[in-house]
């Protein structure tokens, strides 16, 4: 297997990030938001005695937050994460 010719051994481009956030608002002081998180990258592997990185694998990772606020007036409120 050439090295060289293996473009996601040798390159950063596979890292990717991307978040989403949602909110429902079922009441005018209350409010569930919902956030997610995706991290992409290539796993750094191992090094040889000559210093080459082999067997770098696809690593993922996901986190998902809910949390509950809610609005007791204008300046206050309460936010369980």
């Amino acid at each position: 297997m050439d090295y060289a010719k293996r473009l996601e051994l040798r390159s950063s481009t596979d890292n990717r990030q991307g978040s989403l956030a949602l909110e429902l608002r079922p009441t005018p002081g209350l409010a569930t938001p919902l956030t997610g998180n995706l991290v992409r990258r290539l796993g750094l592997g191992r090094s040889t005695e000559t210093g080459i990185r082999i067997g770098r694998f696809p690593l993922t990772i996901n986190t998902v937050t809910p949390a509950l606020t809610y609005q007791m007036n204008r300046l206050t409120h309460v936010r369980l994460q």
